[in-house]
């Protein structure tokens, strides 16, 4: 998936079929001329009054936050630095979630591992994630088979249970 392949509504609305909501994430197939999103389709001109590509918000948002400085992507080091870190768990191998925010109420990500592993391995994991999504490939950021993404954006505060971060 690249950048065009996921894109937010900018306000509410509704079609003669479908209701879209401000700030969801919808997949979205492009063509020359018109997008398809959830089955309809719009033009070049409708799309770009009623949607844009989620991962320029993303860049935006994570520029806020100070995981893009200048434009580029941040060390290791300075991603964990940054990061809220939460386990999940007990024993050696527990889930191990990056949480990064300003305030948790206004923006907020969390990276999540696949796994139960040490907190290094997660924080590679986790680093991997970012790099890839800053590289334009999208797939830690979409729901894949009903599955909450592995990178989970959201304005809901510090969730309580695991991968529960969800956009009011």
């Amino acid at each position: 998936m690249n950048r065009d392949n996921l894109v937010l509504a900018k306000q509410a609305f509704n079609t003669d079929f479908n209701a879209f909501d401000l700030g969801k994430v919808y997949r979205c197939l492009p063509n020359d001329k018109e997008f398809m999103v959830m089955a309809e389709t719009f033009s070049a001109k409708e799309f770009k009054n009623k949607f844009t590509f989620f991962l320029d918000t993303v860049k935006e948002e994570w520029e806020a936050l100070g995981l893009i400085k200048n434009g580029k992507k941040i060390s290791k080091a300075a991603f964990k630095e940054l990061a809220s870190i939460n386990s999940y768990g007990s024993g050696r191998e527990k889930l191990h979630v990056f949480f990064f925010y300003m305030n948790p109420k206004t923006i907020m990500y969390g990276f999540y591992p696949t796994f139960r592993d040490t907190k290094a391995s997660s924080l590679n994991s986790a680093y991997i994630n970012y790099t890839n999504i800053i590289d334009g490939h999208t797939e830690g950021l979409d729901r894949q088979y009903s599955e909450a993404p592995l990178v989970q954006r959201g304005n809901s505060g510090i969730p309580i249970r695991y991968r529960s971060i969800y956009w009011k």
